[in-house]
């Protein structure tokens, strides 16, 4: 009888190993399995590869020893795997498929050669994009990854303007190229294998059974035994934390955080805000302290704009040189300032969320990115119930996160790219023109209201501080597309030159100009909320209505609106979760980030994470120190699980839609 292992490679190591041996050989030669096989051992070997380089590279923020970087190795090694089940079970499917005839073919073979070879391209090229992804987000691919597939006509162009791709893309071959050398004799003998219909069906029902067992018992969070964020970032992997955000993107409340008693939650918020009990949501009534006075008011929300990009913060955030903000530095010493707020998150949705609802963060996708986005109690019909023009007004195409229908739906008329006029565009990239160009149209739509004998209210959102950080050339002395310090001043240069022009016309010293950031330029930190990472600057500045000071107290991204309709003494119907910081200071910030919640108090944060998870750190020098505390404080996790936890439940209820005017107007005296 013929030898069945002639021209193969003798078994060895025993018993033990000639078993494995066998079996191993058989899915490789006596099943279709063996090309999967072949292209998950590449997928795992890069995998691998770029986690240690990202070991490499963010060692001191991963705080590992080299036992810790070898767990945070094998841990991820079990992550690519799982994320290989997922990738090659289409191409199980298809192979358990085809007739023998038509496996054993030229064609089937060459396709699969040829297949392998664009496999190994795909997975390094992968591997390059999520490198970048994670030095400007310290992250996997997680929810912004997904959001940037639904928006690919801007990421696609922000990629091509970003990173040199003209470089990049052929110098992946070469790696590419090797790998496939290397795998090119496994795979030609793996294709030799063949089994009967019967056991090619069991094959892949076993392989779609493993996927769906794999999906359902392997959590993402499975990853944070590793240690710090940094460490469990580095663990995962970005196909199956991808997967992950793209499954949660709207996470109820209270099927997966910590809740508390029916009526709790709604006591302890209208406690808080002075609203009355038993009422809806925390509608409680305002009254402003004075004769109400209505000058135009101009919210600028400025990209990115992280607190030590200022003068007046570079020390605390232990930023050497010199700021990147000259005239938001003159300016801050003019207007009043916050120099303790916080913001809601680390998306521009977040920030506007926070300006317009004045609502706290809840997890999963921002109020804007919902179908059911229309409708809220917001600025927008505030202002509009006392004769103010209300206008969005923004440089790239509002349709990007949902913009347009978000401001649309909350009483604004949308100004975006679409409405300007070739003559109106100096310089645009791919996510709008430029700051300057915006700023020209919003003095425009200005002058034009005031004209009319209008007031207005304008909410006007930046972009120029993005990637690819390009700008006019000429307008300052850091050359366009070299960074993100460039990008900052030329949008200080910008805001400096649009008051400027503002200060000529007649309805300047009755205007107020809030200036604030969406969210910082970075969120990565050692701990899942690094509040270090959430503090923006935020200043009003009118010179004939708000006298110039500062506000140290606390506070959030969520209270910069009703602080700012305090000092304008209006008497009003409020749904705002947010408060007056010079009147009744709320001493808290409220952070999120996609999945998780935080409660900082100025020296604790609480945050609450899913799977009912509450933890709590002991914050020191300005947010760089962290230390866990043994158990979380029952009386902080109530008081987060009221604010995060209320605001969902008013959300879903509908406690926080408009229902009518009436109540926005002054009461009667």
């Amino acid at each position: 009888m013929p030898d069945s292992t002639a021209g193969h490679a003798p078994r060895s190591g025993g018993h033990f190993g000639g078993r494995l041996g066998g079996r191993i050989d058989a899915l490789v030669t006596r099943s279709r399995l063996g090309p999967l096989l072949v292209g998950a051992a590449c997928y795992a070997g890069a995998s691998t590869a770029l986690r240690l380089a990202l070991l490499g590279a963010f060692w001191r923020e991963a705080e590992v020893s080299l036992p810790g970087a070898a767990a945070v190795v094998g841990l991820g090694l079990g992550f690519d795997l799982v994320a290989a089940v997922y990738l090659t079970l289409p191409c199980a499917a298809a192979a358990a498929l085809l007739p023998s005839r038509a496996w054993r073919s030229r064609w089937i073979r060459g396709g699969a050669i040829a297949a392998c070879a664009a496999w190994a391209y795909v997975t390094l090229f992968g591997g390059v994009i999520e490198w970048f992804f994670f030095d400007e987000f310290g992250s996997r691919f997680n929810f912004v990854a997904v959001d940037y597939l639904v928006y690919s006509k801007e990421v696609v162009g922000n990629i091509r303007e970003s990173y040199p791709l003209q470089w990049i893309l052929p110098a992946v071959a070469v790696p590419a190229a090797a790998v496939f050398a290397l795998v090119r004799l496994p795979l030609a003998r793996a294709m030799g294998g063949d089994a009967p219909p019967g056991r090619r069906f069991r094959d892949v029902a076993a392989h779609a059974a493993l996927a769906a067992a794999l999906g359902w018992t392997v959590s993402d969070s499975a990853a944070d035994v590793a240690g710090n964020r940094f460490a469990a970032q580095i663990a995962r992997n970005g196909v199956h934390s991808f997967f992950a955000a793209l499954r949660n993107s709207r996470l109820p409340w209270d099927e997966n955080y910590v809740t508390l008693p029916e009526g709790r939650a709604a006591a302890i918020l209208r406690e808080r805000l002075g609203a009355p009990p038993g009422g809806v949501g925390v509608t409680r009534r305002v009254r402003g302290e004075g004769g109400e006075i209505r000058p135009n008011v101009v919210i600028v929300c400025v990209e990115s704009l992280s607190a030590w990009f200022m003068d007046e913060f570079r020390a605390q955030h232990r930023e050497s040189g010199p700021s990147c903000t000259p005239r938001l530095d003159g300016l801050a010493k003019r207007s009043l300032l916050f120099t303790r707020l916080y913001a809601t998150g680390t998306r521009t949705v977040r920030g506007l969320e926070a300006l317009t609802l004045s609502i706290p963060p809840t997890p999963g996708c921002a109020v804007p990115k919902r179908a059911d986005c229309a409708g809220f109690y917001a600025t927008g019909p505030l202002f509009r119930a006392r004769g103010y023009v209300t206008k969005f007004l923004y440089g790239g195409y509002g349709y990007f996160d949902n913009m347009n229908e978000f401001f649309s739906g909350n009483g604004f008329d949308v100004v975006d790219r679409s409405d300007l006029e070739s003559s109106e565009v100096s310089f645009s990239n791919v996510w709008g023109v430029c700051d300057e160009d915006l700023f020209r149209r919003t003095l425009r739509e200005c002058d034009r209201t005031a004209a009319a004998g209008d007031r207005f209210f304008h909410f006007v959102m930046t972009t120029s501080n993005h990637l690819p950080f390009t700008y006019p050339d000429g307008r300052i002395d850091v050359p366009s597309g070299t960074g993100r310090d460039g990008a900052v001043r030329y949008t200080d240069h910008a805001i400096g030159a649009f008051l400027d022009e503002a200060a000529k016309r007649p309805w300047f010293d009755d205007t107020v100009f809030v200036v604030v950031a969406d969210h910082c330029s970075s969120s990565r930190g050692k701990s899942e909320l690094p509040v270090d990472r959430f503090h923006i600057p935020a200043l009003i500045f009118a010179p004939k209505l708000v006298p110039p000071g500062r506000c140290d107290e606390l506070c959030s991204q969520i209270d910069l609106v009703p602080t700012l309709l305090g000092i304008l003494n209006w008497d009003y119907e409020s749904r705002f979760f947010g408060a007056d910081v010079l009147r009744r200071p709320p001493r808290r910030a409220l952070l999120c980030n996609y999945l998780n919640v935080g409660l900082y108090d100025g020296e604790r944060l609480l945050t609450l994470g899913l799977h009912r998870d509450a933890q709590m750190d002991r914050i020191s020098q300005g947010g760089r120190k962290v230390v866990r505390e043994a158990a979380p404080d029952p009386a902080m996790v109530e008081e987060a699980a009221a604010w995060f936890g209320g605001a969902a439940e008013f959300l879903e209820s509908g406690a926080q839609r408009q229902t009518d005017v009436a109540g926005l107007l002054p009461a009667p005296r």
